[in-house]
């Protein structure tokens, strides 16, 4: 009896990525995807996309990382990708994957998302600043992303263009309590 669904023929064909998500932690592996997700929307805005592993390893290995640890990740990046095509007038955007080492010798990993388009005024962090405004929803999620993945949130933003830099923490939480 027939399940009514096409057949589907399982062939053992390799998988070519690209060399960028060789590079990533396996587990981020969705974070060389958005890339690719990415290319549809800059596409129309004749927007240069550069994504680059700035170390061989790109991140390092976290045992502890979760599936919700990326989905925050990923939609942060998403936020600051989206940012700068909507608001930004940007002809490139720039996507950096690294691990540094910190003073102490323990590694970290850093995102860093930077476009060159017209820059805008950041409010301070205080959310009792302009409660109302649309514009900086975006940003307050960021930041809360951020710190529920126990990162921290870089932004730099003048006339030069704009500035997104995750700092990956040295161990992820075990839960989003890190938002406090």
């Amino acid at each position: 009896m027939g399940t009514g669904f096409p057949k589907r023929s399982c062939s053992n064909k390799k998988i070519e990525r690209d060399d960028d998500s060789k590079k990533s932690h396996p587990a981020l592996d969705p974070i060389p995807h958005l890339k690719v997700a990415k290319a549809p929307q800059l596409r129309p805005h004749d927007i240069a996309l550069d994504w680059r592993a700035l170390t061989p390893q790109g991140l390092p290995v976290h045992p502890e990382l979760r599936p919700w640890h990326v989905i925050q990740i990923v939609r942060l990046l998403d936020e600051a990708l989206t940012n700068a095509v909507k608001h930004a007038d940007a002809r490139r955007i720039t996507v950096s994957i690294e691990t540094l080492t910190d003073a102490s010798g323990v590694d970290y990993g850093r995102i860093t998302v930077e476009d060159d388009g017209k820059g805008f005024a950041i409010a301070p962090d205080d959310p009792a600043v302009a409660p109302g405004q649309k514009a900086a929803r975006g940003l307050r999620n960021m930041r809360s992303r951020a710190a529920r993945c126990g990162a921290e949130l870089e932004l730099a933003s003048g006339a030069g263009g704009t500035r997104v830099r995750l700092k990956l923490p040295r161990r992820f939480p075990d839960s989003d309590a890190a938002a406090g």
